[in-house]
C-alpha cells in the first residue's frame, strides 16, 4: 500500500509541474506573436507587419508603392502596464512605414537614456473587432523630466486628441 502512495504522490507532481510549465509558457507569449496585419495610414494600406517569435518584426513596404516589397527587420516590445498594453517599434525607414510622418507624433525613448541602447517609437494599442488601434502618446504633465525609459510608460496617456496613428488589421492570404 505505501508503494502505491508514494506513485500516486509522484504522479500528482508530475502533473501539476507540467501544468505549470503550459501555463507559464502561454503567460509569456504575447496575442501579436506570430501573426501578420496590414498597416493602415490615413485609409490606406502603406505597408504589412509580420510579428514573429523572439520579438522579431519584419515591416514590408505595400505592393502599389514605388519601394513595394522593400523590407525592415528588428525587434519590437509588447508592454502591459496598469492593464494598458504598449508597443515599442523601432526606428525604421520611413519609406517603408512612415510612422512619425511629419515630425512628431509619439513618445519616442532615445538610445541614450534607455537600459537596452535602442530608439523606440511607444504607442498605445486597443483592440477592437480584431484589429489593433495604434495611439500616439504624450507625456503626463509634470512627468516629462522623468520620463526616460521603458520602465516609465505609466507616465505616458493617449494624446487629447485620440489620434489613430495606424490601425493593424489582420492580413488574410
Amino acid at each position: 500500500m505505501k508503494i502505491f502512495e508514494l506513485n500516486y504522490k509522484s504522479i500528482f507532481l508530475i502533473l501539476v509541474f507540467m501544468l505549470a510549465i503550459v501555463s507559464l509558457y502561454g503567460c509569456g507569449k504575447s496575442d501579436l506573436d506570430g501573426k501578420k496585419f496590414n498597416v493602415i495610414q490615413n485609409n490606406k494600406l502603406d505597408a504589412t507587419m509580420e510579428f514573429g517569435k523572439d520579438n522579431e518584426l519584419i515591416v514590408k513596404s505595400a505592393q502599389g508603392k514605388y519601394n513595394a516589397g522593400q523590407e525592415f527587420r528588428g525587434q519590437y516590445q509588447l508592454k502591459e502596464v496598469d492593464g494598458k498594453q504598449f508597443l515599442l517599434l523601432p526606428k525604421m525607414d520611413r519609406e517603408i512605414l512612415d510612422i512619425q510622418n511629419f515630425g512628431y507624433q509619439t513618445v519616442e525613448i532615445d538610445n541614450l537614456n534607455s537600459k537596452d541602447k535602442k530608439d523606440w517609437y511607444v504607442y498605445q494599442l486597443e483592440e477592437k473587432d480584431n484589429k489593433f488601434f495604434m495611439y500616439d502618446l504624450t507625456i503626463k504633465e509634470g512627468k516629462a523630466d522623468k520620463f526616460k525609459d521603458v520602465d516609465d510608460l505609466n507616465m505616458l496617456e493617449i494624446q487629447k486628441d485620440h489620434k489613430v496613428n495606424s490601425i493593424l488589421e489582420p492580413k488574410t492570404e
